[in-house]
């Protein structure tokens, strides 16, 4: 299944920032862990993702895992057998992608890792969740056990504290310095580098004598 045609919409459209031009590639097709899965994962054209996503008013999660990765083996054998963590994970399109290494380093599917690039991914696994419009909202690195993962799951599904949440309390109270605080710690966390920056200036601006807690926090830091 080519992705170029795919993704293309999306890329003009803004629903994947950031990306540069791709060559044609395709949808990573290979699947880990293939027997033991119980989640139910999407494959298929990305397109068809946002289209499924949409028509069934679902968010969408990426899983990034690797083969030779340990925890990647207790996400899946351990943590997404729960049946509490499956129920949550059913209220979105699941989308598995394999980041598995040759000897040499190099990826198995080279089209995962351009999906990869478009994504907070810096350790494994890696779950990222995105809405429908697949701009990543939030998103969990490393392994986390089920009573962890149903907790984040259902505060992401809630929509609390979630990129999309943060940048619209501070955009409801724009000289709330605790918002813009959370704001910034948020795009940190995503490697959003400069604006974290912008965050932080503003919130310098609000408190030029730095007695607020969060730029408290942030010398001490």
């Amino acid at each position: 299944i080519h992705l170029l045609t795919a993704i293309q919409p999306l890329l003009l459209a803004g629903a994947l920032p950031y990306a540069p031009a791709l060559a044609p590639i395709e949808v990573p097709s290979r699947r880990v862990h293939a027997v033991r899965d119980s989640v139910e994962w999407f494959e298929g054209a990305l397109f068809s993702v946002k289209a499924k996503a949409e028509a069934e008013g679902k968010p969408v999660v990426f899983v990034f895992v690797a083969e030779d990765s340990a925890w990647c083996d207790k996400l899946l054998d351990i943590t997404f057998e729960d049946g509490d963590v499956l129920a949550e994970l059913a209220k979105c399109v699941c989308v598995k992608v394999d980041l598995t290494r040759d000897e040499q380093g190099n990826l198995l599917d080279p089209n995962a890792g351009k999906l990869a690039d478009k994504f907070p991914v810096r350790a494994f696994p890696t779950l990222v969740y995105v809405g429908s419009d697949l701009k990543p909202d939030d998103f969990l690195a490393g392994y986390a056990p089920p009573a962890h993962m149903l907790g984040e799951l259902q505060r992401m599904l809630s929509g609390n504290l979630t990129l999309s949440h943060l940048r619209a309390e501070v955009q409801r109270a724009p000289d709330d310095v605790e918002w813009l605080w959370k704001l910034s710690q948020k795009l940190d966390d995503f490697g959003y580098a400069n604006q974290e920056a912008e965050a932080i200036a503003r919130i310098e601006a609000l408190d030029p004598e730095r007695r607020s807690r969060p730029l408290r926090a942030y010398d001490l830091a």
